[in-house]
C-alpha cells in the first residue's frame, strides 16, 4: 500500500512538472508571436511614413516645376525640412517599437518564470503530501 502512495506521488509530480514546463513554453511562444506582430506593425508604419514623405516631396517638386521656380530657395528648404522631419519621426518610431518589443519579451520572461516557480511549489507540496501519506500508511 505504501508503495502505491510513492508511485502515485511520483506520477503526480511528473505530471505537474510537464504541465508547468508546457505553460512556460506557451507563454514564451505567445510572446514571440506578439513581438513578431509588433515588428510587422512597425514596418507597416515605416512604409506608410515613407509613402507620405514621397507624396509630399512629389507635390513640392511638381508645384515648383509648374510655377517655374525650380528647386532652389524656399522649395529646397521645404523639401529638406520634410526629409529631416521624416528622419526624426522614424527614429522615434524605431525607439518606441524596440521598447514595446522589449517590454513584451520581459513580461513573458517574468510570467514564464512565475509559472515555473508555481509549478515547483506545487511539486514540493505534492511531495510533502505524499510523504505524509506514506508515513500514515507505514
Amino acid at each position: 500500500m505504501a508503495a502505491l502512495a510513492v508511485i502515485g506521488t511520483a506520477m503526480s509530480m511528473s505530471q505537474q512538472r510537464m504541465a508547468y514546463k508546457a505553460e512556460a513554453r506557451a507563454i514564451e511562444n505567445q510572446a514571440s508571436r506578439d513581438a513578431e506582430t509588433a515588428k510587422i506593425r512597425a514596418n507597416e508604419q515605416t512604409i506608410a511614413r515613407q509613402e507620405r514623405l514621397l507624396e509630399s516631396l512629389s507635390a513640392n517638386i511638381a508645384s515648383s516645376g509648374a510655377s517655374g521656380a525650380g528647386l532652389g530657395g524656399s522649395t529646397y528648404n521645404i523639401i529638406k525640412s520634410d526629409i529631416e522631419s521624416f528622419g526624426k519621426e522614424q527614429e522615434r518610431s524605431d525607439l518606441a517599437s524596440e521598447l514595446q518589443i522589449g517590454s513584451i519579451k520581459e513580461s513573458a520572461r517574468n510570467r514564464a518564470q512565475a509559472a515555473r516557480y508555481a509549478g515547483r511549489l506545487g511539486i514540493g507540496q505534492t511531495l510533502i503530501q505524499g510523504a505524509t501519506a506514506y508515513k500514515a500508511l507505514s
